[in-house]
C-alpha cells in the first residue's frame, strides 16, 4: 500500500506537489507548512502529530516496477530542518506585568517568559485564574535578569542568567528579583503554564 500523495493542503487549498513540502498525521490528513504550523503541528481531525510528508519525484517509478524490496520500518532520519523564532509565536498569554509565548516544534512546546520588575505569579497571574500557587512542572534557562522559585514551605530560591532550573510541581510562586526584566525559555511546562 503506497502513501496516498494528496495534492493540496486541506485546510487553505494550496496546491502540493508530491516532490514538494508537506504535513501529514497517520490517517494521511495533509497541510501545507503554513497551516500546519498555524495548528501547532497537531492534526484538526484526530489531533495526531503532523509529521513531514516524504517526498517523491514527480517522475520516479515506484519501488515495486524498479524490483526494489518494500521498506517496511521507519529510518528516523529527518526529511527537512525546520526553524521556529520567538517573534512569530504560535500562541502569546499575555497578562498584568508579564507575557509567555508558545513555539511548537519537533513534538514539543517552548515557551519564552517575559516579566516585568515588580511581577508576582500569584497576583499577576494566578489570581486571574483563582490559584495561589503554580502546580506546573517547569525545566528552563534564565536569558536574562533574576526570578525566585518559592516552593511552599521551602527556602526560596533565586534564578539567575546563564543557570538552568528545574522547578517541581509542588506549588509554588515566583517573583521578579531586582529592576530589570526577567527572560527565560521553558522546556517543560509551556503548554499548561498561565492557563
Amino acid at each position: 500500500m503506497t502513501l496516498d500523495m494528496r495534492s493540496a493542503c486541506e485546510s487553505c487549498g494550496i496546491a502540493l506537489t508530491p516532490d514538494g513540502l508537506a504535513f501529514i498525521c497517520s490517517y494521511e490528513c495533509t497541510f501545507c507548512e503554513a497551516c500546519s504550523g498555524a495548528k501547532g503541528y497537531r492534526c484538526p481531525n484526530c489531533r495526531g502529530l503532523l509529521v513531514l510528508r516524504p517526498r517523491r519525484a514527480v517522475d520516479a517509478p515506484s519501488c515495486e516496477a524498479q524490483g526494489l524490496p518494500k521498506i517496511t520500518e521507519e529510518r528516523g532520519a529527518p526529511l527537512a530542518v525546520l526553524l521556529r523564532r520567538f517573534e512569530k509565536p504560535d500562541e502569546i498569554r499575555e497578562f498584568n506585568k508579564g507575557r509567555f509565548e508558545v513555539v511548537r516544534i519537533g513534538g514539543m512546546s517552548i515557551g519564552r517568559a517575559t516579566y516585568q520588575p515588580g511581577w508576582r505569579w500569584s497576583a499577576d497571574v494566578g489570581a486571574k485564574l483563582g490559584a495561589s500557587h503554580c502546580t506546573v512542572e517547569h525545566v528552563g534557562l534564565v536569558l536574562e535578569g533574576a526570578a525566585t522559585a518559592a516552593l511552599d514551605g521551602a527556602e526560596v530560591i533565586t534564578m539567575r542568567a546563564g543557570q538552568l532550573f528545574f522547578i517541581p510541581s509542588t506549588p509554588h510562586d515566583s517573583w521578579v528579583v531586582g529592576d530589570a526584566a526577567y527572560v527565560s525559555l521553558h522546556f517543560m511546562g509551556a503548554e499548561q503554564f498561565a492557563r
